[in-house]
C-alpha cells in the first residue's frame, strides 16, 4: 500500500510538472501544437496542457470517409485529416466545414503535417495495376489552395514509389524541410550487396518548393509473381475496406477479427529529433524504420551544418526476428527510443547509438506507436492499454499496469498533462495517470484513426458510423464524470 501511494504521488507530482512547464513555455516537455501525426516531429504522442475526461462531445462533424487519417492541428486552431476518397477536409474550430481540397490523384490513408507558416503536406496513393500502387506527394495553403505535387518514380511494374508513411516536417534556419519514407523507389543494381531485395526503399527530403533535397537507401522488397512486392498484399486488405466506404457499409468492430486484418497495418512514419543543444550542433536526428523484409531501422544525421543539408548515415538496427510489422518509433524526452512489433515486443534503444537496450513482451499485436511525456511509456496493444516504465518493466499503477478495456484498438493513445486518451470499437476511452479516472463516451465507436488534442485542451477524435468519418470535439474543461 505504502508503495502504491508513493507511486501515486509521483504521478501526480508528475502531471502538476507538466502542466506548469507547458504554462511556462520552457524545456521542451512536448509539442506545442498537435500539428503532425503522433503531436509532433518525434512522435512523442504528447502535449502538456490540462484537459478532461472525453464523455459528452461539443459537436460532432460528418467529414467522408475516414480510415487510419488521424486529425491534427493548425496555429489558428482548424483541424485537418484525409479522406479515404482522395480529399483533404479542413474543419473550423467550431465544428463548420472550412474547405475541402480534392486532390484526385487516388486515397489519403496517412495524417497530414503542418508547418508554422500553416503550408500543409499530405501524401496520396493510387492503384496503378493489381497490388502495384503509386504515392504523390501534396503541399497545400491555409487557404485551400494547391502549392505543388510530387509522384514518386514510376519506372515498371516493379518500381513504383509508393508509401501509407505519414509526412514529417522540421523547420530550421535553412528553412522548412518534408521527410517521407517510400517503397519501391529505385531499382537495384550491382552496387547495391543486398542481393534478396528487387527494389529498393528510400528516405526523401524535400525542401519547401517540393523539390528532393536528398534521398537514402532505408530497405528493400522483393517482387512477388502477379505484379507488386511482398508488402502490396496488405495494402489489398486496406483498398478492400476503402470500397466499402462509398457504400456506406463500411463497419467496424470485433465480429469481423483483428483491426489490423480489417484496416491492413501502415507504413511506419519517421520521427525527427533536434539533438542540437544536447550533443550535436545543427545535425538532428532522424529514426526511419523500413519493414519490407523484417524490421531495418536506421538513424540518419541531418547535416544542416553543411552548405547544403543532406543525410549522414550514423546507424542501421537490422531486427532477427522475421517479423515484418511494426509501429513507428517514438523518441521521447528522456532520451529513450521505443517501437512497438506484430507479436507484442516492445523495443527499447538509444536514438543516438542504435543500441538495443531492453525489451518487453505485452502478448499481442502492437500497431499503435507508443506515447510518454519523458517517464512513464503509454502504448496500446490490439486489446488493452499498458504502462511501461523507461527501463521496459510494467509500472506499478495503483490499479493494474495493463488494462482490459473492452473492445479493439489499432490506434495510437494521446497523452495530455493529466489524462490519456485511446479510440476502440466500443468508444473512446479517458484514463487518468493513476488510472483512478475512467471515463468512456460509448457512442464514439473508432480504434483506427487516433486522437489529437489542441494547445487549448480540446480532443478530437475520428469515428466510424453509418459507413462515413465523423469529427468528434470534447471541451477541454468538462467537469469530470465517471460512468
Amino acid at each position: 500500500m505504502v508503495q502504491n501511494n508513493t507511486r501515486t504521488i509521483a504521478i501526480i507530482l508528475l502531471s502538476i510538472c507538466a502542466a506548469l512547464t507547458s504554462a511556462c513555455n520552457g524545456g521542451n516537455i512536448g509539442a506545442a501544437a498537435w500539428s503532425q501525426f503522433h503531436a509532433d516531429s518525434q512522435n512523442q504522442g504528447f502535449i502538456g496542457v490540462n484537459s478532461s475526461p472525453a464523455v459528452a462531445p461539443l459537436w460532432k462533424r460528418k467529414v467522408g470517409p475516414v480510415a487510419h487519417s488521424s486529425p491534427v492541428i493548425a496555429a489558428d486552431g482548424t483541424v485537418h485529416l484525409g479522406t479515404t476518397d482522395g480529399k483533404l477536409v479542413i474543419v473550423n474550430p467550431d465544428g463548420t466545414i472550412k474547405c475541402t481540397v480534392d486532390l484526385s490523384t487516388g486515397v489519403i490513408l496517412s495524417t497530414p503535417a503542418i508547418a508554422s507558416n500553416g503550408n500543409i503536406y499530405i501524401v496520396s496513393i493510387r492503384e496503378v495495376d493489381s497490388d502495384s500502387y503509386l504515392s504523390t506527394l501534396h503541399s497545400v495553403t491555409s487557404g485551400c489552395e494547391s502549392r505543388w505535387s510530387y509522384t514518386f518514380p514510376d519506372v515498371n511494374e516493379v518500381i513504383r514509389g509508393y508509401t501509407s508513411a505519414s509526412p514529417k516536417v522540421m523547420e530550421s534556419n535553412q528553412g522548412t524541410h518534408i521527410f517521407l519514407p517510400v517503397r519501391l523507389s529505385r531499382q537495384r543494381d550491382s552496387a547495391d550487396n543486398d542481393d534478396y531485395e528487387d527494389g529498393l526503399n528510400e528516405l526523401f527530403v524535400f525542401d519547401d518548393s517540393g523539390s528532393v533535397i536528398d534521398r537514402r537507401t532505408i530497405g528493400g522488397c522483393v517482387h512477388v509473381s502477379g505484379g507488386g512486392s511482398d508488402i502490396s498484399g496488405l495494402l489489398s486488405d486496406i483498398w478492400d475496406i476503402i470500397s466499402d466506404f462509398p457504400n456506406g457499409t463500411a463497419v467496424i468492430g470485433d465480429a469481423f477479427g483483428p483491426l489490423y486484418e480489417q484496416f491492413g497495418w501502415l507504413d511506419p512514419t519517421p520521427a525527427l529529433v533536434d539533438l542540437s543543444t544536447i550533443t550535436q550542433p545543427e545535425r538532428p536526428l532522424i529514426i526511419v524504420a523500413d519493414n519490407c523484409i523484417g524490421l531495418r531501422m536506421t538513424g540518419f544525421q541531418w547535416r544542416l551544418d553543411l552548405a547544403a543539408p543532406q543525410l549522414n548515415r550514423i546507424w542501421t538496427y537490422d531486427d532477427d526476428s522475421n517479423k515484418r510489422y511494426y509501429s513507428s518509433p517514438a523518441v521521447f524526452n528522456n532520451g529513450l527510443l521505443v517501437i512497438g512489433r506484430e507479436d507484442g515486443m516492445i523495443l527499447g534503444f538509444d536514438p543516438e547509438t542504435g543500441a538495443k537496450l531492453w525489451s518487453q513482451n505485452v502478448g499481442e499485436a502492437v500497431m499503435a506507436t507508443p506515447a510518454s511525456f519523458g517517464r512513464q511509456i503509454f502504448l496500446n496493444s490490439l486489446h488493452r492499454l499498458h504502462v511501461l516504465e523507461a527501463n521496459g518493466e510494467f509500472a506499478d499503477v495503483p490499479v493494474v499496469s495493463t488494462y482490459l478495456g473492452g473492445g479493439q484498438t489499432i490506434a495510437s493513445p494521446a497523452v495530455s498533462a493529466n489524462f490519456v486518451y485511446y479510440g476502440t470499437t466500443t468508444g473512446l476511452r479517458t484514463r487518468s495517470f493513476d488510472f483512478f479516472t475512467r471515463a468512456n463516451d460509448s457512442d464514439a465507436t473508432g480504434g483506427v484513426s487516433s486522437p489529437a488534442i489542441s494547445p487549448e485542451g480540446i480532443v478530437y477524435n475520428v469515428i466510424i458510423e453509418d459507413g462515413s468519418g465523423y469529427l468528434m470535439a470534447y471541451p477541454a474543461r468538462a467537469q469530470p464524470q465517471v460512468p
